[in-house]
């Protein structure tokens, strides 16, 4: 089962996201990765986060949803 997802900002920062993932994304994450994971390559993703720290991370980043309606991710 999915439960924790690597994202990339425009700028290429990489963070990790594991909170946030609920019952219904972990199921259906895992069925369409298991199936075609390519689908999910460029899909943009909304996380919230608490802050940005001193060396540029994010502080209990949550995943939110996947963005259907975007096809470009912002910089954080």
């Amino acid at each position: 089962m999915v439960s924790t997802l690597e994202l990339e900002d425009a700028k290429g920062m990489r963070v990790d996201v594991g909170s946030g993932i609920d019952d219904y994304w972990c199921e259906k994450l895992t069925q369409d990765i298991n199936n075609n994971l390519n689908n999910y390559i460029g899909q943009i993703c909304e996380i919230l986060y608490t802050e940005k720290t001193e060396t540029n991370s994010l502080r209990f980043p949550r995943f939110k949803t996947i963005r259907d309606d975007k096809t470009e991710a912002d910089s954080l």
